[in-house]
C-alpha cells in the first residue's frame, strides 16, 4: 500500500487557465517598487474569489507611474484612478504616493478582466489584467479561452510551490510523466528540477 494516491484537486496552488471577468481579493503580496526604466510602479497579485477557479492566482499585474510628458502622465492617471475607483475611493481622493495607493488597495475586493498575452521578453503567453471594476453580481466569468500552444516548452520557476499561474503549461499532453499507457518515460538527469 502507497503513501497516497495522487489527486490533481488537492495541490498547493491552483491555476487560472481560462481569459474572462474574475472576482478577485488583491493580495498583500503586492508590491510597490520602481520598474527597470527607474519610474514607481504597482505589482499587483490578485486571488480568485468564486466559482471554478477558486483560489487561483492571477500575478505580476503591472502599473507603471509615467510623468516623463503630459501624455504619459494623463494615461498615468487614468490607469491608477481605474483601479482606485473599482477599489472604493471616493471622488477627490488625492493619494500622496504609490506606497499609499497600495495600502488602500490592499484585500479590496474587486473585478478584473484578463486576456491571453505574449510577452515581448520571452515569446510565452501569460494572463495581463485589460479592465477592473466592481465585484460582478454573477460571479466569476471564465470565457473558454485558455493558453495559446506556444508555452509547450515552458517551465515553471516563479512560486514557492514552484508553479505560477503565469508560468503554468496548460499542455496536458506533456505534463503526463505516467501517461496513457503507463510505460516508463527516460528522462536525462539534466531536465531534473532538483
Amino acid at each position: 500500500m502507497g503513501l497516497f494516491k495522487v489527486n490533481h484537486n488537492n495541490i498547493m496552488g491552483k491555476f487560472v487557465e481560462e481569459a474572462g471577468q474574475y472576482n478577485v481579493k488583491i493580495l498583500p503580496s503586492s508590491v510597490a517598487k520602481e520598474s527597470r526604466s527607474k519610474k514607481p510602479m504597482l505589482v499587483l497579485n490578485y486571488e480568485v474569489e468564486d466559482g471554478d477557479y477558486a483560489g487561483g492566482q492571477i500575478r505580476y499585474d503591472n502599473l507603471v507611474w509615467d510623468d516623463s510628458n503630459q501624455d504619459k502622465k494623463d494615461m498615468s492617471i487614468k490607469r491608477f484612478n481605474t483601479i482606485l475607483v473599482a477599489c472604493g475611493a471616493p471622488d477627490n481622493y488625492e493619494p500622496n504616493s504609490i506606497q499609499e495607493i497600495l495600502t488602500s488597495i490592499l484585500n479590496r475586493h474587486i473585478s478584473i478582466t484578463v486576456d491571453w498575452q505574449q510577452s515581448d521578453y520571452n515569446k510565452q503567453y501569460y494572463l495581463v489584467v485589460k479592465g477592473y471594476g466592481a465585484p460582478l453580481d454573477g460571479g466569476s466569468k471564465p470565457n473558454g479561452v485558455k493558453r495559446p500552444d506556444d508555452n509547450s516548452n515552458y517551465t515553471n520557476k516563479n512560486t514557492n510551490s514552484g508553479f505560477s499561474n503565469s508560468n503554468y503549461n496548460n499542455n496536458q499532453q506533456q505534463a503526463q510523466p505516467y501517461g496513457g499507457d503507463g510505460a516508463p518515460i527516460d528522462i536525462d538527469d539534466s531536465q531534473l528540477p532538483f
